[in-house]
């Protein structure tokens, strides 16, 4: 049987006492009281959760980006902003799509890529930095 509860019931006691409180008491009335005998209802038939989850599909919403560069201790930059380290460093849960990726270090000209973010995939992307070649 599948059903829609428009919460998740984690801790049943728990979530039940709260509902109680944040519903029934504020408001009072008796639309209140049967929105709140259809949802026990409900949940002592046993329908626990909103929608139907299958343990087996992986949500492919999120990648990982693994960027190093040569010589390493560059800053990092996405989308013109600048992240929270410098190279060799791996970035963990970005949304899946496409970026501009700059790698900056003082003494080496400017490195810049538009890379594609996967879900559930690493991107690797290696960079040789140039260095500025100083003319007198």
């Amino acid at each position: 049987m599948q059903c829609t509860i428009p919460f998740e019931l984690r801790r049943p006691q728990q979530e039940l006492a709260r509902l109680l409180h944040a519903m029934y008491y504020p408001l009072g009335g008796i639309i209140v009281r049967w929105v709140f005998f259809v949802i026990v209802l409900l949940f002592l038939a046993g329908c626990k959760t909103p929608i139907a989850v299958d343990p087996k599909v992986e949500v492919d919403y999120f990648g990982v980006l693994d960027v190093s560069s040569e010589p390493p201790g560059a800053t990092v930059w996405i989308d013109h902003n600048p992240w929270h380290g410098v190279t060799p460093t791996q970035i963990v849960g970005l949304p899946a799509r496409q970026y501009e990726l700059s790698l900056v270090r003082e003494g080496f000209q400017d490195w810049s890529q538009q890379i594609v973010i996967e879900g559930n995939k690493t991107t690797v992307v290696k960079a040789d930095l140039i260095p500025v070649s100083s003319t007198p």
